[in-house]
Formats: C-alpha cells, structure tokens, sequence
C-alpha cells in the first residue's frame, strides 16, 4: 500500500492570505475591475467565525506583506494599502456590486443567512484596525 500525502492549510493561514490578498488586489484595481476578487471578503468573514487571535493574525499578514508584496511597491507601508483599500470599499460601489453579484451566484444559503457586503465589509475594518 502507497502511503497517501495531503497538503493541508490552516484556516488561520488561508484568513491571513485572503486578508493580504483583498488588501494588495483593491488598492491596485483600475477600471478593469475582477468582481470575483470580493470571494476574499466574504470568506474572511467566514473563517473569523472559526478563528480569531488578534497577535498571530497581525504576525502573519505582515509577514505575507513583508514576503510577497512589499518588493513590489517598496515606498509604501501596509498601513497606507489598508488605509486606500478601506477608502475604496466604502465609497467605490463597484465593490459592493461585484461582492452581491459574487454571493448571490455562488451561495445556496438562504437569504437571512447570506453574508451581506456591511457585514463583510465590518469584519475586515475590524481586522484593518489591528495595523491602523
């Protein structure tokens, strides 16, 4: 018998990546706008259900920042992708379209169950205060 190797993914690091991930593709959208991005939003929601430590949160989102994106912008600290992508996300409608266009065509929750964009959009400026 063949012994059988699966990679496994901790939500804590998938909540982390979706963090970084939303935070890096928001505050560098154009017009050309990816609706399908807002998938990050939603599940960070979802995986904060499940999984919430504030210190090892920080810890690895800064990590990722440190290790994926800040070679690419390098005059620009975290903080100011937060605070660009939060600005973006409240006042930029596209967002909240694209994020009910996503949910509405990929979840089968019922709609007093479904993840509305305020209260995504709540969990994530949570989160974003931990940098701020």
């Amino acid at each position: 018998m063949e012994n059988v190797k699966i990679l496994c993914n901790y939500p804590f690091n998938i909540m982390a990546d979706k963090f970084n991930a939303l935070t890096w593709r928001v505050f560098h959208s154009q017009e050309d706008f990816d609706y399908t991005i807002m998938r990050h939003l939603h599940d960070l929601y979802a995986i904060n259900l499940k999984y919430h430590n504030d210190t090892d949160f920080k810890a690895k989102v800064l990590e990722n920042f440190e290790k994926k994106d800040k070679m690419r912008i390098p005059d620009r600290e975290f903080k100011e992708l937060l605070e660009e992508t939060n600005r973006k996300l409240l006042s930029d409608e596209k967002y909240r379209a694209g994020y009910e266009k996503f949910v509405n065509s990929m979840s089968y929750a019922p709609d007093n169950e479904l993840i509305t964009f305020d209260i995504a959009l709540n969990c994530y400026q949570t989160l974003s205060k931990l940098f701020l």
